[in-house]
């Protein structure tokens, strides 16, 4: 299964919020989709990646994924139901050059 990955970056440039979102990988330290850095309509930057989680049951994903959530951010907001999917949001990112953090993951069939 895979973890959707969406960070938002006050940036400047595309340029600057492309060394954000490697700064952001590189925390994470697992290997990834390539790095999508769009134009956010409110200003600055989204940038987007997917990486795979190493383990199969749901309850495994769910427990990766916060683990590696934990690393770049706290104070996640979980909304939905649990059972499908996980969709966590934070406001308190621990990287710099991050203002806010979105992580999803989808419980296949």
């Amino acid at each position: 299964m895979s973890i959707y990955w969406k960070i938002f970056t006050p940036a400047g440039s595309k340029d600057k919020a492309m060394k954000v979102a490697k700064s952001v990988v590189k925390s994470i330290g697992v290997s990834h989709s390539e790095l999508v850095v769009e134009p956010y309509h409110k200003g600055g930057f989204t940038c987007s990646f997917e990486t795979i989680v190493s383990k199969g049951d749901w309850s495994c994903v769910v427990f990766e994924t916060i683990e590696l959530a934990q690393i770049i951010g706290r104070a996640y907001t979980i909304t939905g139901s649990i059972h499908d999917e996980l969709d966590m949001w934070s406001n308190e990112p621990s990287v710099s050059g991050v203002t806010n953090i979105q992580v999803m993951a989808e419980k296949r069939a």
